[in-house]
């Protein structure tokens, strides 16, 4: 097998246009193409551009709304409800860490539950995006059976990966992320 090595930056082009193509506003298309090139870039090639086909294929099908009308309500003076319209995953869960975020300002901490959403891709996007505004965060979401926890059986009923991520002063973030299910500790 022969490798090639693509430019980010063109590879990120690539995917905003793939997205746009597909009908998605040109700012949304532009943090799905980001966010995907920043999984590759991270190791993370199962949730980076080789997932361009499968998200278009949604979107083709009428899966994904490509132009979702998300709505924040707030529901206590630390917690919100999103309604993401079954946007992509990746646009209504930026927006639950930035509410989340805008919340801890006044409440000293911040959660937003994200309702009709879809694949989310790196858990780590949006733990990241905390940490860049110097929150400690943890990401919580859930996936089919279909795809077993790293080193795990696949016939588990129900996995839930979370991403927890957190930086101190000006040391190193600290990364913590696996996968688990109810049936069995590890």
């Amino acid at each position: 097998m022969t490798h090639q090595n693509i430019d980010h930056a063109e590879l990120q082009r690539f995917a905003t246009d793939a997205f746009q193509s597909a009908g998605l506003p040109a700012a949304d298309a532009a943090v799905i193409g980001a966010d995907l090139v920043k999984a590759n870039l991270r190791g993370l090639d199962s949730h980076g551009v080789s997932r361009i086909p499968m998200y278009l294929e949604r979107l083709e099908r009428g899966l994904v709304n490509p132009n979702p009308d998300m709505k924040v309500t707030k529901v206590a003076g630390a917690v919100a409800h999103l309604d993401a319209d079954n946007a992509m995953g990746f646009l209504p869960s930026h927006l639950a860490m930035d509410t989340a975020m805008d919340l801890a300002e006044t409440a000293g901490i911040g959660m937003v539950g994200v309702h009709r959403s879809t694949h989310f891709g790196m858990g780590a996007l949006y733990a990241l995006q905390a940490i860049e505004r110097g929150y400690v965060s943890m990401v919580f979401t859930n996936s089919s059976p279909a795809i077993a926890m790293w080193g795990g059986p696949l016939d588990l009923p129900w996995r839930e990966p979370d991403c927890r991520r957190c930086a101190w002063r000006n040391l190193r973030p600290l990364r913590y992320g696996y996968g688990h299910d109810r049936h069995r500790a590890r």
